[in-house]
């Protein structure tokens, strides 16, 4: 474009973009989705240590711009031994990430319900297409920071727990229950936000009135490994 030189130049590549945000985004969950969801979540839990994140918040006080260089120069040596080749992937390892993209596409995708709980419209997944190709450069990105031609299990399992963290908080609440075969009674949330999920979940074809997932998704659940989808999902603190 121009640049007010009296040249044209060309830039070809692609922007991250990294934003931080409250879990009030997930109040415009459905929109993003109608939309269409660009962004892969990391939901970073409160810490548990309380007063003594507090405490050191207060020592870091007049510290920031030694803090900012040091932050500096450390992300500057990650990325500069990062190998610059695209490392390789297995077909093992796409599959899996391929099978995910499509469990995470249908249960993150928005429902419109009615105040009184009725259905507003149709809901429609997106395709997995993007966000497969999100995950497989998250691992790929994850290995060249780890200076390896390939990737291995550990750049597979990050991407995963990234498209975990993308489905709704309530409803992967609802479907860790599920997968740990318990009823909806039992899962330690609060009714109303456990009831909508469930709601949300069932409209698209993900559970039963029964508690349980339609044949389509148990298949779905049993090819990825109801164990490795529970470790993906664990609890961070």
């Amino acid at each position: 474009s121009s640049t007010g030189t009296g040249t044209t130049k060309h830039w070809r590549g692609r922007v991250t973009a990294i934003a931080a945000v409250t879990p009030a985004i997930d109040e415009e969950q459905t929109m993003r989705i109608v939309m269409g969801e660009r962004f892969l979540t990391v939901r970073w839990p409160r810490p548990d240590i309380g007063w003594k994140a507090a405490f050191a918040a207060i020592a870091q006080q007049g510290k920031e711009a030694f803090i900012d260089a040091g932050l500096v120069e450390l992300s500057k040596g990650l990325f500069q031994q990062a190998i610059l080749t695209l490392p390789t992937i297995s077909d093992l390892y796409a599959e899996r990430i391929a099978r995910m993209a499509d469990f995470v596409a249908f249960c993150r995708a928005g429902v419109r319900l009615s105040n009184g709980g009725m259905l507003v419209c149709r809901p429609s997944p997106e395709g997995p297409g993007r966000l497969a190709k999100s995950m497989t450069g998250v691992s790929r990105g994850s290995a060249s920071l780890y200076r390896q031609s390939e990737v291995i299990e550990r750049d597979v399992f990050d991407a995963m727990r990234l498209a975990w963290d993308s489905i709704p908080p309530d409803r992967a609440d609802v479907l860790k229950g599920f997968l740990r075969n318990q009823s909806l009674a039992t899962i330690p949330l609060e009714d109303s936000l456990k009831n909508r999920a469930f709601e949300e979940l069932r409209v698209l074809g993900i559970v039963t009135m029964g508690d349980t997932f339609t044949k389509p998704f148990q298949e779905m659940i049993e090819a990825l490994g109801r164990e490795y989808l529970l470790s993906i999902g664990v609890d961070r603190s």
